[in-house]
């Protein structure tokens, strides 16, 4: 379900007695989820590891945060303010801004990566929207929606190179 971009509700259905096991996968299907049936805890116990496990490399590699800090500038704005990155991740990062960006606003930004890295495009939605304590300025969460050229890649070997460092 993942590589197909859906995410399904996946549910672990122990019970010893197989009618009982039947009817409550099949009433979980019938309501969207997506029910594997145990009849031995040893086994269902074996399998909720293997799912935790997924879970937790993916959200570790998509979530984790580092914390750094590049200039950002929005592309649309006609004078715009350079803006800091506060954390950075795989899939956005975080910015203290004085613009008014509304929550699910797309944003089209260029980020000034580090040494040889060429300055990335990138489109963001802003999906976190708070005021800086005794700041003019908010906290502003942007998730990434779309990298244009070969900015992606550029931003991966970015994020690789914080872990290396951070590892170190």
């Amino acid at each position: 379900d993942l590589e197909l971009g859906r995410r399904t509700p996946r549910l672990l259905v122990l019970d010893h007695v197989p009618s009982n096991l039947d009817a409550m996968a099949s009433s979980l299907r019938d309501t969207g989820f997506r029910a594997d049936e145990f009849q031995d805890p040893a086994r269902a116990l074996e399998a909720s590891r293997d799912l935790l496990a997924l879970l937790e490399s993916l959200t570790t590699r998509r979530f984790r945060r580092y914390p750094a800090r590049l200039p950002v500038v929005a592309v649309s704005e006609r004078a715009p303010e350079s803006e800091v990155t506060r954390l950075i991740g795989r899939g956005g990062f975080s910015l203290i801004t004085r613009r008014e960006p509304q929550l699910g606003e797309t944003t089209r930004c260029r980020i000034r990566l580090p040494r040889q890295l060429p300055t990335i495009e990138v489109d963001g939605i802003t999906v976190i929207r708070r005021a800086e304590l005794g700041q003019a300025s908010l906290q502003v969460g942007v998730e990434f929606s779309e990298f244009h050229e070969d900015g992606e890649r550029q931003w991966v070997r970015l994020i690789e190179a914080l872990t290396a460092r951070a590892a170190a």
